[in-house]
């Protein structure tokens, strides 16, 4: 695993959205409410993750995000969504398309996520994320 996509639970861990913003550490959750809202995330983890929670709960703000992804990233969410895995299948998608997507940095220091950060922990989109993109 590349230190872009670095992230504290293993992939079996990450079931759901709020279980994956609760694996990151706090910086990069900032940076997430800073994508989504334009300014600095503020507060402790919880109310980040809740902060966060909130936007993506709302399937007009889960558009919004698909609209802001590459044709690349989208082709590697639609992958990853019509498949029976929850696993983004780097080797399969570089096969096919040529190149992986531009995936955002997630490191504690210095983060600079991406609007795909928002839908892969560790590679994985969470179940209930996969079931509302179908």
């Amino acid at each position: 695993m590349d230190l872009k996509m670095a992230y504290r639970k293993s992939q079996d861990d990450i079931t759901s959205l709020s279980i994956g913003l609760e694996s990151i550490a706090t910086e990069p959750l900032r940076k997430f409410v800073s994508l989504i809202t334009g300014k600095r995330g503020q507060g402790r983890k919880a109310e980040l993750v809740s902060q966060v929670l909130g936007y993506m709960n709302d399937d007009h703000n889960l558009e919004k995000i698909w609209s802001k992804l590459d044709s690349v990233q989208k082709n590697a969410v639609a992958e990853t969504v019509h498949s029976q895995s929850t696993r983004f299948d780097s080797s399969r998608f570089k096969a096919k398309y040529g190149r992986e997507p531009i995936w955002g940095n997630m490191s504690s220091y210095k983060p600079d996520p991406n609007y795909l950060n928002l839908l892969f922990f560790s590679y994985i989109i969470p179940n209930d994320i996969k079931i509302r993109l179908k």
